[in-house]
């Protein structure tokens, strides 16, 4: 059977995928417009990504922020892309993900989600993420949700390797089926977010993807 996708090339459906970088490149943004995607979903949208043909209910678990940050993000992008109301389930973490599993899987239930967006694994983890059994732990409580994730982390500590790799152990890449590497540069008007395919276990790599997001404009489509 060929390997679906819920967002084609970056998520394969009913997997585990990670994107991570340096704060700053752009992830949060970036996953709430992949959260956009699927809930209309928006099959002409502008960043050349195939999201399954139905919508799609995801659940955003955020351990770093708060609901009125994730509403402005919501509410400034879908009106820069008119697009109009987009709703979003959003769940406020402070346990970590292995110890929250039950919990998390009743609220999936109760809005029929079919992903998890989660902001970000470095603090979902609940431990030392140096540790082989910090990742274990995280990807056994993935592997009982059963369902396509999304995880946003950060990169090593590393600075001069020229090649950047997810903070902590081995088993944070090795756990994902998908890992992409985000870059991002801003200036006082706009972000240039670029994704990089580090690992790909199912599929070919995917080429470099490039996007550029304008703040406090009504850009042209």
């Amino acid at each position: 059977k060929p390997l679906d996708y819920l967002i084609y090339p970056i998520a394969p459906l009913n997997k585990p995928t990670a994107i991570f970088g340096e704060p700053g490149a752009g992830k949060s943004q970036f996953a709430v417009i992949l959260n956009i995607l699927i809930t209309l979903p928006w099959s002409e949208n502008l960043l050349k990504l195939i999201p399954a043909k139905e919508s799609t209910p995801s659940l955003f678990l955020d351990y770093e922020a708060d609901a009125d940050d994730i509403r402005r993000q919501l509410v400034s992008l879908a009106k820069g892309m008119n697009l109009g109301w987009i709703p979003l389930n959003y769940r406020r973490c402070t346990l970590p993900l292995a110890d929250d599993v039950e919990a998390i899987r009743n609220h999936m239930e109760a809005i029929k989600a079919k992903c998890l967006f989660i902001d970000s694994a470095s603090l979902a983890a609940g431990g030392d993420l140096n540790k082989m059994e910090t990742a274990t732990s995280y990807f056994r409580a993935l592997r009982q949700l059963n369902t396509t994730t999304i995880s946003l982390t950060h990169t090593s500590k590393d600075k001069e390797s020229k090649i950047k790799t997810m903070l902590g152990s081995t088993l944070w890449e090795a756990g994902a089926r998908s890992v992409w590497e985000a870059r991002g540069q801003e200036d006082e008007d706009s972000l240039d977010i670029a994704l990089f395919h580090r690992k790909a276990n199912l599929s070919k790599k995917s080429k470099p993807l490039g996007y550029k997001a304008y703040f406090n404009i009504n850009y042209p489509l």
